[in-house]
């Protein structure tokens, strides 16, 4: 038996091995890029969203926690940050407060993230149609000092008064909340809704509800680019239709497959996968895995703006 002094020196010794990996590039895009490179990741990415500049967020499904990525202009991609706890009078939890859990569900996992009003983070668990907004620590904070949660709103239900599932959400600087429902039968087409949102506690709206072109069903997103607003959204790999990465109802690139999309300053497009009911296409058919939980890892894939069209 190792003795325990050394068992916890090899420890200490693995785990400063392991961080300092943390540090170095998870990617590095070359320069002259012209294609997607998707990079594996050890969990489950679900969705993301720009926050400035060159640095995206991501919400992680299991966690839940949000990390920050950025890319640098050197082509290297590192993460720059994490939220793995959250303050509520007094209390510390993972990202949502006890009495997050939600139907279906007995226990939040993370779904959505975006950037909300003064450089908050906006986040909601599977299933959910609530919302949490979480404060980061003022400039004049101790070092440490955790990200505190301030508010929460729920999007109302629709006229029909069934329930539907948010699968992703993007909430824009103008108080308006773009995203993907369904009611879980896939029977019944997935929705595009928007809403509009004041701020703060104030009641939310709902402005219109679509469904989506040609019945597509597992659909996510959701991202816009600086300039255009035109949504854009990406099928999961258990799409039956044409799967790839869509700017509104137009396809723009065949069989890119995930979760969650946002685009950077420079036009760079984040496609986030959470790859645990990954399935792979063969032909005209679909080889699902035997079991939940039988797929890929997740993933970060980085589309160069040279692959995207020009914004319209």
């Amino acid at each position: 038996m190792v003795p325990p002094d050394k068992q916890l020196a090899a420890y200490l010794e693995a785990s400063a091995q392991s961080y300092g990996g943390q540090l170095l590039p998870l990617m590095t895009v070359p320069p002259d890029c012209n294609m997607p490179l998707r990079i594996e990741l050890g969990s489950q990415p679900l969705g993301c969203c720009h926050v400035i500049g060159n640095t995206f967020a991501v919400i992680f499904y299991f966690e839940p926690c949000i990390l920050f990525f950025e890319l640098k202009s050197n082509g290297e991609l590192i993460e720059v940050g994490a939220i793995r706890g959250v303050d509520c009078l007094g209390q510390s939890f993972r990202l949502f407060p006890p009495w997050a859990a939600t139907r279906p569900y007995n226990h939040p996992r993370g779904q959505t993230v975006n950037l909300g009003p003064k450089a908050t983070m906006v986040v909601s668990a599977n299933a959910s149609r609530t919302f949490y907004a979480i404060n980061p620590p003022g400039l004049m904070s101790e070092e440490g000092e955790p990200w505190r949660f301030t508010n929460a709103f729920t999007l109302p239900d629709h006229d029909d008064g069934k329930y539907r599932f948010v699968h992703a959400a993007h909430i824009d600087g103008f108080g308006n909340i773009t995203t993907v429902e369904s009611t879980g039968d896939l029977i019944l087409p997935w929705w595009h809704c928007t809403y509009s949102w004041p701020g703060g506690h104030r009641p939310v709206k709902l402005e219109s509800a679509k469904p989506q072109l040609d019945n597509l069903y597992y659909l996510y997103g959701i991202g816009k680019r600086r300039g255009e607003e035109v949504p854009w959204f990406v099928t999961d790999s258990r799409c039956e239709h044409q799967r790839g990465l869509y700017r509104g109802d137009d396809l723009i690139i065949p069989e890119i497959t995930g979760t969650g999309v946002c685009f950077l300053d420079d036009g760079t497009c984040i496609v986030t996968e959470y790859g645990c009911e990954k399935r792979h296409r063969t032909g005209d058919s679909i080889i699902a895995h035997r079991k939940s939980g039988g797929g890929d890892p997740g993933s970060i894939t980085i589309i160069p703006a040279a692959c995207l069209p020009p914004i319209i």
